[in-house]
């Protein structure tokens, strides 16, 4: 009888572990998928706003300005 009931107790126990592990895999694919979403929509915003490529235009432009402002104290 004793048997039994720990045997009872620990399948509550793991029964409990296991629905805790496959909660947080559930918010860990949601969190992932709301990450991808966001980065597609902002891909498609930057488009809008005429940034053919974002983070290449964008590192073009650093790098122009750096080469300008070398460019300036050479000349000073």
């Amino acid at each position: 009888m004793v048997y039994l009931i720990i045997c009872f107790i620990l399948g509550i126990i793991v029964g409990w572990v296991i629905g805790q592990w496959k909660k947080n895999e559930f918010k860990m694919n949601a969190a992932m998928e709301a990450r991808k979403e966001g980065y597609e929509q902002g891909c498609v915003e930057g488009k809008a706003q005429g940034w053919e490529s974002g983070f290449t235009s964008a590192f073009k432009d650093t790098s122009n300005w750096c080469l300008e402002q070398v460019k300036r104290r050479k000349v000073e």
